[in-house]
């Protein structure tokens, strides 16, 4: 993982230094859905970074509760298409790690423990800016995309009876969930 975000990193440090404009700070908030084969789910996120002429390189934190509730903190990188002086297409790929939030404990009426943890998180889409009057490069962001997060659980079982009587070995499982959706948002970039 901190190859790839290594990797990013360099493929889009020449851009940022050749574009004719100097760096400015961007901030974009956005809320929305993702759905997916485990239903709808709520969520929200927060990028912030550095602009200079269309590119933007920065981080990114959230709240997703698609299928298990996870913090997806990673890389964001984008491109302004301008269309006009105020609106422009927005390509942007995101990359980094999921993080479990409030997940594992003992399930009822079991011995064992459930522990999670993080894995990767990819997210890529288009956004639509319609810009404010005045404020080139602000304004409402909607947005559409796809996003794939991992997360993986280990189940510790302390004591497993067995057919004769007696206690059996202790044993660890572990589980990996690919989670995969769509997702639409609406943001605010200044």
């Amino acid at each position: 993982m901190k190859w790839l975000i290594l990797l990013a990193c360099c493929a889009l440090a020449p851009a940022l230094t050749y574009a004719q404009s100097a760096l400015h700070f961007r901030s974009t908030a956005h809320a929305g859905l993702a759905d997916g084969e485990a239903g709808g789910a709520f969520l929200l996120q927060t990028i912030d970074g550095v602009s200079k002429g269309p590119w933007f390189l920065g981080g990114g934190a959230g709240l997703d509760y698609y299928r298990f509730r996870s913090a997806p903190l990673f890389l964001a990188a984008s491109r302004d298409i301008r269309l006009n002086d105020k609106n422009a297409l927005v390509l942007f790929l995101n990359g980094g790690t999921n993080l479990p939030v409030g997940l594992g404990g003992s399930p009822p009426f079991s011995n064992a423990r459930l522990t999670f943890h993080g894995g990767e998180y990819f997210s890529g889409g288009v956004s639509w800016l319609l810009g404010m009057h005045g404020h080139r490069g602000s304004g409402i962001l909607f947005s559409a995309g796809y996003e794939i997060k991992k997360l993986r659980e280990s189940v510790n079982s302390t004591v497993v009876p067995c057919a004769n009587g007696a206690n059996c070995t202790p044993f660890v499982a572990y589980y990996e969930y690919l989670n995969r959706a769509l997702f639409f948002m609406v943001g605010y970039r200044f």
